[in-house]
């Protein structure tokens, strides 16, 4: 009798938001990869396009579907033509978020607006409530599911300095937010759902090197326990195996994945 366990995401139906770049885009492929029906949405159809004709040359099933998140109607259609197009949904990955505009990205903790502040929590927050809370009932309906947040280490103090610079406070506070409805979600639609969090750390992407030179990127990168920068497949690894069965005991779990960053 073997005690292997099965990282198959086999016939399983998944959902990415903000699947279209980076960690997302990532994590869809290699859903796709692992036997999973993809269903990517974000906002742009020709970065949806994209991803999908590259889904699909490697032999993957994606449906794509434009969706703004922070649009409680447009996140239920998005879950409504998932059903209906596939007939359930297993797995919901809440990946989109981040900062709200350039502005609010440099502006200094006093200087925040109401709408600066209230958007951040809008998109990083609220829309993860909303999306899952859809989610949840389809899910519970059909003997169960799983749903995978994404927080961030500055939710936990790490990275971008810790809690310190003014104009990522309230991103990191809404991450840390995140971390908090994880455990909270897990604990009440437990047993059916389980819902486990990502926290990644500094991955290579236009976000990390826009504006830095390499004299600053490899400052940064020598911060990092195992010296150099993530990857979106790093990410999707872990988001692999928190979606499949060799994970059916891990639920309230915010997994850290930023390579042993030594400050923060």
């Amino acid at each position: 009798m073997s005690n292997a366990v099965s990282f198959s995401l086999e016939d399983k139906v998944a959902i990415i938001t903000g699947g279209s770049e980076t960690i997302g885009r990532g994590i869809a492929l290699e859903y796709a990869r692992s036997g999973a029906k993809v269903v990517v949405a974000a906002r742009t159809q020709s970065k949806l396009d994209d991803v999908r004709a590259e889904i699909e040359s490697e032999g993957g099933t994606c449906l794509t579907i434009p969706t703004n998140i922070r649009d409680s109607e447009q996140l239920e259609a998005m879950i409504d033509q998932t059903i209906e197009h596939f007939g359930r949904l297993d797995i919901l990955v809440n990946n989109a978020g981040g900062a709200v505009g350039d502005d609010f990205k440099r502006a200094p903790l006093l200087e925040l607006t109401d709408q600066d502040i209230m958007g951040c929590f809008d998109l990083n927050v609220k829309s993860l409530i909303r999306a899952s809370a859809i989610a949840v009932p389809k899910m519970q309906a059909q003997g169960g599911g799983t749903i995978i947040n994404m927080g961030s280490m500055g939710g936990v103090g790490r990275g971008w300095g810790g809690w310190g610079p003014a104009h990522m406070t309230v991103y990191n506070m809404t991450k840390d937010a995140v971390i908090h409805l994880t455990k909270a979600m897990a604990t009440q639609w437990a047993p059916l759902i389980r819902v486990n969090c990502i926290n990644p750390g500094f991955i290579d992407s236009p976000v990390i090197r826009a504006g830095r030179s390499e004299e600053t990127l490899d400052a940064i990168r020598m911060t990092i326990g195992v010296e150099r920068y993530g990857t979106p497949q790093d990410v999707a690894n872990a988001a692999v195996y928190l979606a499949s069965d060799a994970a059916t005991w891990v639920n309230g779990t915010a997994l850290d994945i930023y390579g042993g960053a030594k400050w923060g």
